[in-house]
């Protein structure tokens, strides 16, 4: 399989288990990726060339920029929380002209927990960090965080987005409170 063939998640979910210190070997094997896939992700990494990097580059089926992430993007809306890089007039004038649909600040229910999956996906990324036990330094947080993150299937976040609009209904049916667990 070619470097080209992986996707950036599965770049991207190496280069953070290399950072938190699995063995190349492990990684590899984990990912089912080839060993010189993940050196040569290592050292392009080492050089300051991130994922995020392939942005920029073309393949059989165009930049990563003009794919669709999903089959029909104009089915979905984009929405932020109330953080002030989000509500920033530059970040909602981007949004609106990037995002085909977009709400704006102030139209969606920013302190909600039923309504907002991050909520959900915070809370599991905690409860991983706290099981892999107490840390004594700043870097030894930075590995768990990472250890944590890396565990997280893709399923988990998945579920937490389609689960959405039974949330939404539950949310409407009761006129704004909480559903509950």
């Amino acid at each position: 399989m070619n470097v080209g063939d992986h996707g950036i998640a599965i770049r991207s979910k190496a280069i953070g288990m290399l950072e938190a210190g699995i063995s190349q070997k492990d990684v590899a094997l984990r990912l089912g990726a080839g060993l010189r896939s993940i050196k040569r992700w290592r050292a392009a990494a080492k050089r300051g060339v991130t994922c995020l990097d392939a942005i920029s580059r073309s393949s059989k089926t165009g930049s990563i920029v003009k794919r669709s992430m999903l089959l029909n993007m104009s089915d979905f809306l984009f929405m932020q929380d109330g953080v002030p890089a989000h509500t920033a007039k530059a970040t909602q004038e981007w949004c609106t002209i990037n995002f085909s649909r977009f709400w704006k600040k102030g139209e969606w229910s920013v302190n909600s927990p039923d309504l907002n999956p991050i909520e959900n996906l915070w809370s599991i990324l905690t409860d991983r960090v706290d099981k892999l036990g107490q840390v004594n330094t700043i870097q030894n947080l930075i590995q768990n965080i990472k250890l944590a993150w890396i565990s997280i299937d893709a399923n988990v976040l998945n579920n937490l987005v389609s689960g959405m609009p039974d949330r939404i209904r539950k949310v409407v049916e009761l006129h704004g409170d909480y559903i509950g667990q």
